[in-house]
Parts: structure tokens; C-alpha cells; sequence
């Protein structure tokens, strides 16, 4: 997928992933304690991920020029496997707390 970029890209994406960790860096230091900081070092963590796939593929050769001519859905189709992992996790946490209130012995 990050073949797929071009080189001004590839820098733009790692600025967002940057700017991304620092955000999830600060909700960890914010709530540190608290779900808050859970969900900060989840950000954080996915932000470090992201930067090392963009850097793995940094210096890949630039993409053709007809690449805009072509649907390229590699994001999407990444985006919906993530939430649908995302959905089943927190239907699965939902559940089991419902349970947990419902039968509490």
C-alpha cells in the first residue's frame, strides 16, 4: 500500500503519524490511571506502527503516473477489516459486563 505513494506522501503520511503519537502520547500522560490513558497508549502504539510501515517502504520506487486512473480501495478495505476487529472486541466487552451485572456471583 505504501508502494501506491508518492514520495511527498510518504512524507505527509509520517507527519500525521507523528503528530498522531504526540496526541496519543499526551492522552496517556493525561490519564494516566484512567481508560483515557488506555486509549492514549493504544493511539500512541498505532501511531509508531503506522510510522514504521511508511518507513519500511520509504525509499520504494514512485508509483506510475496512470495510478490515479485506477480505484485504488487498499485503505478502505483495511479500514472495514480494522472496525469490524474493532466492533466484535467491543461487542465481546459489552456482553461480557452485561453478564457480569446481570449474574454477579
Amino acid at each position: 500500500m505504501i508502494a501506491q505513494l508518492t514520495k511527498d506522501e510518504r512524507q505527509l503520511a509520517l507527519i500525521i503519524l507523528l503528530v498522531l503519537s504526540v496526541c496519543g502520547l499526551g492522552m496517556a500522560v493525561a490519564g494516566s490511571g484512567d481508560p483515557l490513558g488506555v486509549h492514549g497508549a493504544i493511539v500512541l502504539l498505532a501511531g509508531i506502527l503506522g510510522a514504521f510501515g511508511v518507513i519500511s517502504g520509504y525509499y520504494d520506487p514512485e508509483p506510475a503516473d496512470d495510478r490515479l486512473d485506477r480505484y485504488f480501495d487498499d485503505p478502505s478495505r483495511i479500514g472495514i477489516v480494522l472496525a469490524m476487529i474493532w466492533v466484535v472486541a467491543g461487542l465481546f466487552v459489552g456482553v461480557w459486563i452485561a453478564s457480569q451485572l446481570a449474574y454477579p456471583s
